[in-house]
């Protein structure tokens, strides 16, 4: 019975690898959470920017209108915020990817070396018997000679 030498290795590189696609789950999910909230916040900013010039027609006060200002203010840093933090995310999901990449040829590698090894002993095996049956066939011929 084949046995492989390094099956705890390769089980530890099976599990790293999981753990890496964890994580770059995790990353992509983050990634596509902040690209959704992105545009959000662009509409906010573009209806508050439209009732500003709605309101601007009709008589506003200073005090009303530097709080309209401030909060577009506000919204147009959350969205550079969000644009920046989107750009950081994409890359974090680059380099997890690559991480995941490296992770699945490591595990990759021991499994090759585990397929030559199995390889090796099934042709191990086979040319053994392949001996035993050839005793035994010379055995018997030698048996029928014996015997006539």
């Amino acid at each position: 019975m084949f046995r492989f030498k390094l099956d705890f290795l390769l089980r530890y590189r099976r599990q790293l690898e999981e753990t890496e696609m964890y994580e770059l789950a995790n990353k992509v999910r983050a990634a596509n959470q902040i690209q959704t909230d992105l545009p959000k916040v662009r509409t906010r900013a573009n209806e508050l920017a439209d009732s500003v010039r709605q309101r601007t027609s009709v008589k506003v006060t200073a005090p009303v209108l530097a709080l309209y200002s401030n909060y577009l203010h506000e919204l147009r840093k959350r969205n550079l915020a969000g644009q920046s933090n989107l750009a950081r995310a994409e890359k974090e999901v680059d380099q997890q990817r690559e991480t995941l990449t490296e992770a699945a040829i490591k595990r990759k590698s021991i499994e090759r070396l585990e397929e030559l090894e199995r390889s090796a002993f099934i042709e191990t095996d086979l040319k053994r018997e392949q001996k035993v049956f050839d005793e035994l066939t010379s055995l018997k011929s030698a048996r029928e000679k014996d015997e006539k």
